[in-house]
């Protein structure tokens, strides 16, 4: 994703608090280069999102 470095910093503080307030552990952030490009990976110990509702994900203002 290419972006403002606010917008950037406004993504991953979301997706990171996100899987903070529904983590019951913990949740663990990494980082990685793939062919020159960075890859975030934001993880927690949840369920994840249903496999029904995996395609809402994307849809504005879905709430799940």
């Amino acid at each position: 994703m290419r972006g403002s470095r606010i917008q950037l910093i406004r993504l991953l503080s979301n997706l990171v608090s996100n899987a903070r307030r529904h983590a019951e552990t913990g949740v663990a952030v990494s980082i990685t280069s793939v062919d020159g490009q960075a890859v975030v990976a934001v993880t927690d110990d949840e369920a994840g999102i249903e496999p029904a509702d995996r395609e809402r994900v994307f849809e504005w203002f879905v709430r799940l």
